[in-house]
């Protein structure tokens, strides 16, 4: 069954880190059945079955038959992305930040506003009132307390 998996494997274009990645399986535990030190277990097998059901489960369990049921079937299971061996790539990861900080501004604007409408603000300051004790956090998870002076 090792020689099916590792098949698998390259027939999907990918590592076997990518493939115990995908399976949500210790990649420790991939190496081990592909160094033939471990067989799959039912549960690994299930995995595979969940991840990629476009692979025959006849030919994953005993050789016969194609890989896969259908070419229709793996082309809508995995789909792979075309690239252009030559172009810039540089544009991709631009997209991502340029999508990330429309995220973030978006988060941004939501916190501000909630914020605004559930914090009430005065216009006038009560000066009978006085600070009695300020905590500051340090980003190495302690605190100290300070108590301002009483003749401010």
């Amino acid at each position: 069954m090792k020689d099916r998996i590792l098949k698998l494997i390259k027939e999907e274009g990918i590592t076997a880190a990518e493939f115990a990645d995908k399976l949500g399986v210790q990649r420790s535990s991939v190496s081990h059945i592909l160094n033939g030190r471990n067989n799959p277990g039912y549960s690994f097998i299930q995995k595979i079955m969940e991840v990629y059901p476009a692979v025959n489960p006849r030919w994953l369990l005993t050789g016969n038959g194609a890989i896969y049921e259908s070419d229709k079937d793996r082309i809508q299971a995995s789909p792979r992305i075309a690239t252009d061996l030559f172009a810039d790539q540089s544009g991709i990861k631009q997209h991502k930040d340029i999508r990330v900080n429309v995220e973030k501004e978006k988060v941004t604007a939501e916190v501000n506003q909630t914020i605004s409408e559930s914090i009430p603000l005065s216009t006038t300051t009560n000066t009978s009132r006085k600070i009695k004790r300020v905590m500051i956090f340090f980003d190495d998870h302690t605190f100290e307390d300070f108590y301002p002076a009483d003749k401010i």
